[in-house]
C-alpha cells in the first residue's frame, strides 16, 4: 500500500489524500474527495474507490525528486472511472512523500511483476484495511 495525495484538479490547489494498492486485476486507488461543503463551513468527505484494470493503464511513470515522488498514470479509456473527476484528460498525477520512498520501490516492483504476469494473491483483506484508515 502506497499513501498518496493529489494537490491539482483542473489546475485549482486542492488536497485529496488516499491509498493505493496493486492487485491482481490491476490498481486499485481509495481517497477521500471533498463532497459537499455545509453552511458551518465543514466539508463532508466522501471515501471511494477505483479500480484502473492492468488492461486499462496505458503507462505509468514514476518521477523521483528532492522533497517527494510523483506517479504518471495514463489510461486509455476513463469509461470506468466516473467516479474520479481528476481522470479528465486520462491521465493522473499522485504525489507521494520522500519518506514513503520505500513503499513506492515496492509499489513499483508489484505493478512490474503484475503487469509481466509474474504474481497475483487475493486482496480483500488489504483493501478493508485501506477503507478502515480512509474512515
Amino acid at each position: 500500500m502506497l499513501q498518496f495525495r493529489v494537490s491539482q484538479l483542473y489546475g485549482a490547489l486542492t488536497k485529496i489524500h488516499g491509498m493505493a494498492l496493486v492487485a491482481p486485476e490491476g490498481i486499485r486507488l481509495a481517497f477521500q474527495e471533498p463532497d459537499e461543503v455545509n453552511r458551518s463551513n465543514r466539508i463532508n468527505f466522501d471515501v471511494k474507490e477505483v479500480l484502473i484494470t492492468w488492461n486499462n493503464l496505458d503507462t505509468i511513470e514514476i518521477d523521483r525528486g528532492i522533497v517527494g515522488d510523483k506517479i504518471k498514470l495514463r489510461v486509455k479509456s476513463t469509461d470506468s472511472l466516473q467516479a474520479l473527476s481528476e481522470f479528465a484528460d486520462a491521465e493522473m498525477i499522485l504525489e507521494t512523500r520522500r519518506q514513503d520512498r520505500d513503499a513506492l520501490d515496492e509499489f513499483e516492483r508489484e505493478v512490474a511483476d503484475y503487469r509481466a504476469g509474474r504474481r497475483s494473491e487475493d486482496v480483500d483483506d488489504m483493501l478493508d484495511d485501506i477503507r478502515d484508515f480512509l474512515s
